[in-house]
């Protein structure tokens, strides 16, 4: 009878350490940047991508397209005015905004692995109002293209039917300190937009671009975000995903810019 007991007692304490050997690390799982592109298990616009980077301070960097403050459209934002929290599977995000709103969100991990984390939102408070939805959001991950990949000038064509390209009649040059110029192509010469503000950002595979057009009076900020599936010193090819005219379906429209 003693023994039977000692035996039960054994097999207890190692089920126990075998669950806590198992217990995922979800604080360790998140750590690093990640781009979202489906919301409830569907595609979003590219514009609509955001990314977020959990940090292993227990701050959260986020970026996202805000209203813009400086013109008419969206434009990219970035900060670092979040902290989190992790219990088990449950994570808790308290911040102010680039627009200055206060932020409170409460998030279920439902699956996490080497690139890939799907979450539940289980509250979402902006500036006090709540917009909890219950949607489920799926990010991925990957490492920053390289700065200096991008550096210089690139004409810009679509990739259309087997592979043929057509020029869009317009040139981007990047620069190092992130800005960029546009130059549009009139009467067989290269021309230069006058611009009010640009930016480019990277993050992962995604590039993000910024730019505000006229300089004077109403500007538009144009805002847009490609997925750069392949870079070379020659040629970046990438694509984004767009709302088609007229309907709520999306559109892939591949690009190939050309150095120049």
């Amino acid at each position: 009878m003693y023994m039977k007991k000692w035996l039960s007692l054994l097999f207890l304490i190692l089920a126990l350490a075998g669950c806590n050997r198992n217990k995922t690390d979800y604080k360790a799982e998140i750590q690093g940047k990640w781009i979202c592109h489906e919301i409830n298990y569907l595609f979003i616009p590219s514009t609509e991508f955001f990314v977020m980077e959990f940090r292993n301070d227990n701050t959260q960097f986020h970026a996202q397209a805000y209203d813009s403050h400086l013109a008419v459209g969206a434009e990219w934002m970035e900060n670092s005015n979040y902290t989190y929290t992790v219990d088990e599977d449950m994570i808790s995000l308290q911040g102010t905004n680039p627009l200055g709103q206060s932020v409170d969100l409460s998030m279920k991990i439902k699956r996490v692995g080497f690139n890939y984390l799907d979450y539940q939102e289980i509250k979402t408070v902006i500036d006090g109002q709540d917009l909890t939805a219950n949607r489920i959001f799926s990010l991925y991950k990957m490492n920053d293209i390289r700065v200096e990949k991008l550096v210089g000038q690139w004409e810009v064509f679509q990739v259309i039917n087997n592979d043929s390209l057509v020029a869009l009649k317009y040139k981007l040059d990047f620069k190092a300190d992130k800005s960029f110029d546009v130059y549009y192509l009139e009467n067989d010469n290269w021309e230069k937009y006058e611009l009010r503000a640009s930016s480019y950002f990277i993050h992962g595979d995604l590039l993000i671009s910024d730019f505000i057009y006229p300089p004077y009076g109403e500007s538009t900020c144009f805002h847009s975000c490609a997925t750069v599936s392949s870079i070379s010193n020659e040629s970046i090819n990438c694509s984004s995903l767009e709302k088609f005219p007229g309907s709520g379906n999306l559109l892939e429209k591949k690009y190939r810019l050309l150095r120049r």
